[in-house]
């Protein structure tokens, strides 16, 4: 199954390579009459200066004949060649291999055409060593020509997979990336459902309240999740609606600041949801009070969004899925092919998100 899927593959790559060569008449029609001319005259195989003009013509006719059978032969032994020598191995021997074919066959067919020639058109009959040396130079020219093609073809094939590679690529990207996501909206959802389940019992305005909310909220989730850059207006205007719902979680023991100049930021991009991430790692990983408060402030740079927080760290080991900072830094390497960068000390934990301006 293996060689059949190989061996398909193969043929299509030799059928896409015919059409690269769908102007080489261009080149034929020019070269030709040039080796038809050429060939015979410094073996030589003629005397212009004793032949007469009608003979001139029949013998380059004939020759260009000659020319256009040892091209289109060749021409055929390269392409079939590329299909059916896939056992070779070894680069040696499969040049010896190709190199002996062309030869073999530029060689005899031009002896023979040369020979029949000699017998039944030339005026003027030629010796044997001329027709020998005639064939073997038509031979080296073959050699040269098939070499052209194998160079053209290698150098398509190789933009080929260059092609075949970077979508390949592309596509294993997005789907870590859709893996990614898909990691982050459970996670999300889960810490929203806990809250609303205990508002149900204990405030049931508030509840809806967070429901209708939280609709919103995940509207805009569904609404990027095709999307692997958002705005950065588009993910502050998200986060002020998230922030909504952390402060009827945690009331007065939580406090989100953003001093934002809102002129350009929708020319700046950064990953969807980047933002959130860092706001619910800080929260994870933190005890605060109302008393103690968490604060977490937004700013954003011509190159950064940063979000920082006071730190308190937790004395116990939260629970995680083992996402957060991790995944978010897998999502930066995928689309933006950078990282994000952390800066903390025993007071205040900063996180710098790399944006993007477009």
């Amino acid at each position: 199954m293996y060689y059949i899927m190989n061996q398909s593959h193969s043929d299509q790559r030799t059928t896409k390579n015919t059409t690269y060569f769908k102007n080489e008449w261009v080149f034929r029609l020019i070269a030709t009459p040039f080796f038809a001319i050429f060939v015979p005259n410094i073996t030589p195989l003629v005397y212009p200066q004793n032949e007469t003009a009608t003979s001139l013509i029949i013998n380059y006719a004939y020759f260009a004949l000659l020319v256009h059978l040892l091209w289109t032969g060749n021409r055929w032994i390269v392409f079939n060649l590329r299909k059916n020598n896939q056992w070779i191995k070894r680069p040696i021997i499969k040049s010896v291999y190709i190199v002996s074919i062309h030869l073999i066959f530029s060689f005899f067919l031009s002896l023979i055409l040369h020979y029949t020639w000699n017998t039944l058109i030339a005026y003027h009959p030629v010796p044997l060593e001329n027709i020998l040396m005639a064939s073997f130079i038509a031979a080296i020219l073959s050699i040269l020509i098939a070499t052209l093609y194998e160079i053209v073809l290698l150098t398509r094939e190789r933009r080929m997979d260059l092609l075949t590679t970077e979508k390949l690529s592309n596509a294993k990207v997005q789907a870590e990336l859709n893996t990614l996501k898909s990691q982050i909206d459970p996670h999300f959802i889960f810490n929203s459902l806990n809250t609303l389940s205990a508002l149900i019992i204990d405030n049931k305005d508030k509840a809806l309240l967070f429901n209708e909310r939280l609709a919103k909220v995940y509207q805009y989730i569904l609404a990027n999740r095709s999307n692997n850059l958002v705005s950065v207006k588009e993910e502050l205007h998200f986060i002020k609606d998230y922030f909504f719902l952390l402060k009827i979680r945690f009331e007065d023991s939580l406090h989100i600041s953003m001093n934002i100049e809102q002129t350009a930021l929708n020319r700046y991009y950064l990953p969807t949801i980047a933002i959130q991430t860092a706001i619910e790692n800080a929260i994870k990983h933190n005890q605060f009070s109302s008393m103690l408060p968490l604060w977490i402030s937004i700013d954003v740079t011509n190159d950064y969004a940063i979000v920082a927080n006071n730190k308190r760290p937790v004395k116990y080991k939260v629970p995680s899925s083992g996402l957060g900072l991790i995944n978010l830094d897998n999502r930066y390497k995928l689309v933006l092919n950078k990282s994000i960068h952390i800066d903390e000390t025993n007071e205040d934990f900063t996180l710098y998100l790399p944006i993007i301006k477009k």
